[in-house]
């Protein structure tokens, strides 16, 4: 069995020079690992793609709410997150309406 190669990682010019990388660099990747774990370590919910057809209005409406999205809170936000959002609102409006019994309920009269 091969033993496995040293990681690069960190290193930057001094995989061409030959010299260690110094003790800080050392440091800041270790901190960089506490703060920002790797994905591989992350809890991840399972995702499954899904394709629809939607309104040209529906996706710029969805357009326009993730450029917003975006620029309000300064985050990375995807668009599959949005719209998960938007069928779990419904969703959970949908069962509430059928526990009650009410005579209205939006989502069955926008379909």
């Amino acid at each position: 069995m091969k033993a496995k190669r040293p990681s690069l990682r960190g290193k930057g010019a001094d995989i061409f020079l030959g010299e260690e990388p110094s003790a800080s660099v050392r440091n800041v990747s270790e901190v960089v690992k506490q703060i920002r774990p790797r994905k591989e370590d992350a809890e991840i919910a399972p995702k499954e793609k899904a394709t629809f057809y939607l309104p040209i209005e529906v996706l710029d409406e969805l357009e326009s709410l993730w450029h917003d999205l975006r620029r309000v809170t300064h985050r990375k936000i995807k668009k599959s997150d949005i719209v998960s959002i938007a069928l779990q609102n419904a969703a959970e409006e949908f069962k509430a309406w059928q526990s009650k019994k009410q005579e209205s309920c939006p989502l069955i009269e926008r379909l």
